[in-house]
């Protein structure tokens, strides 16, 4: 977290464009106290070519409350706008000031939603993974996430086991139900997230009745091109389909995992993507950077091409969240009017998600529209940290509650509603 958000809060942070708004500088520290009413804000609009002398445009007085300072101001545009004090006797001290901090103004639609951190790709014990469902979810939220789906491999129970280790106690992480799908004789990985019923199950059921549905598909397949293999598209499409059907959200994942070699054909690929076989592309994984690169470029191709745009999303596919690598390396930021399943999926779809590249040591790089990437990248520097530290203790005390400590439960539920409150003062929505 940068040094000045420790020293010092603004609020609200994001703001809707061409209202006034009444925003607030507290001091987080007795050493940097305010005194008197001897300041001054300069506001700087960051879309902007630099004037670097300083000069008295947008600037604005405060009043100072009980070592706070309030001002008002109605910001025009959408972006990030730089909030430089100064004092009123000393305006060339350069540049930025005594202090700088940043506030973001947004349009209705992005006003009314609030940035969640998720990841819809997990896995557990219950298949390859290091850890039980229930640590799984407590390490998450540790580590800040929103909301996470845990996907095993062919498997929806330890998704609903996770769930159930924290129903009789009020937590704010959202467990999601989930499943990464293998239909059988398919080599694509589809991710079930939110689903009602496992998909996994039904050609469990009856794999008779799978393959006479997946050869149905096949035979409405006439522009397929001949690369393609038809049945592997075909059962893509029915395991579509189920998902849809049992109300969850279908992700194409990790196409250019290298397994021996890529797990999916770049033809194969194209022909999921650009006809909308899945609801999402899991454009990021926690993979080598090459894998990643190719999903990339596969997904610039195609939008080179398709009118509609795809939505995308980054993914961890975690193996184990303590101490490994894979870990919180590539994350979605969805934004929604709330943190529930079917508010995320249908945002999703409506083009309403980033996905998030940020590997151990290196800086973070977010991929999606022009508009919500220079948004994203404001909450990452600016929200996230302080949000990420609130969450680092009701991880623990989850996990305190799944081991049956003495009193945890209700520490637990104290903490509960702490997320809503930091929404509530920085971006003025719940």
């Amino acid at each position: 977290m940068r040094t000045e958000l420790q020293c010092y809060d603004i609020y609200p942070k994001v703001l809707l464009t061409k209202k006034k708004t009444v925003i607030t500088i507290e001091t987080l520290d007795e050493k940097y106290n305010f005194t008197g009413e001897n300041y001054i804000v300069k506001i700087v609009p960051v879309n902007q070519i630099m004037n670097h002398e300083f000069t008295m445009e947008n600037t604005i007085d405060t009043k100072n409350y009980d070592n706070k300072l309030v001002f008002e101001y109605e910001f025009k545009k959408e972006q990030e706008y730089y909030i430089r004090l100064y004092k009123k006797d000393n305006l060339v001290l350069g540049d930025k000031g005594i202090l700088q901090l940043s506030v973001y103004a947004v349009e209705q639609d992005l006003y009314e939603r609030i940035p969640l951190k998720g990841d819809l790709h997990v896995h557990s014990c219950r298949s390859d993974g290091k850890e039980s469902p229930a640590i799984v979810a407590c390490n998450y939220r540790k580590q800040g996430y929103d909301f996470f789906s845990q996907t095993d491999h062919g498997q929806y129970n330890p998704s609903v086991e996770a769930i159930n280790s924290f129903k009789d106690v009020k937590i704010d992480l959202n467990i999601v139900n989930g499943e990464e799908v293998h239909s059988p004789d398919n080599y694509v990985h589809i991710i079930n997230f939110g689903s009602e019923y496992s998909v996994n199950d039904i050609y469990r059921a009856d794999e008779k009745k799978y393959r006479k549905e997946v050869n149905e598909i096949m035979e409405t397949l006439t522009e397929l091109p001949k690369d393609v293999d038809r049945f592997i598209y075909a059962a893509c499409v029915w395991v579509s389909n189920k998902i849809r059907e049992a109300n969850g959200l279908s992700v194409f994942c990790h196409p250019f995992w290298i397994s021996n070699t890529y797990n999916v054909t770049p033809e194969m690929s194209r022909e999921i993507l650009n006809n909308g076989v899945c609801d999402a592309f899991e454009l990021l994984g926690g993979q080598t950077v090459h894998e990643n690169n190719m999903q990339v470029a596969l997904y610039n191709d195609i939008m080179i091409t398709q009118k509609n745009r795809i939505p995308i999303l980054g993914n961890s596919d975690s193996h184990g969240t303590i101490n490994a690598t894979w870990f919180d390396i590539a994350k979605t930021i969805v934004f929604a009017h709330k943190n529930e399943k079917n508010e995320i999926i249908k945002s999703i779809k409506d083009l309403y998600s980033v996905a998030v590249d940020s590997p151990k040591g290196e800086s973070y790089r977010v991929y999606g529209s022009l508009r919500l990437v220079n948004y994203t990248r404001f909450l990452m520097e600016n929200y996230f940290p302080i949000h990420d530290e609130i969450c680092i203790e009701e991880g623990r005390l989850m996990k305190e509650y799944h081991l049956k400590r003495d009193g945890s439960k209700e520490a637990l539920e104290k903490l509960s509603g702490r997320c809503d409150k930091l929404i509530k003062k920085y971006f003025g929505v719940i």
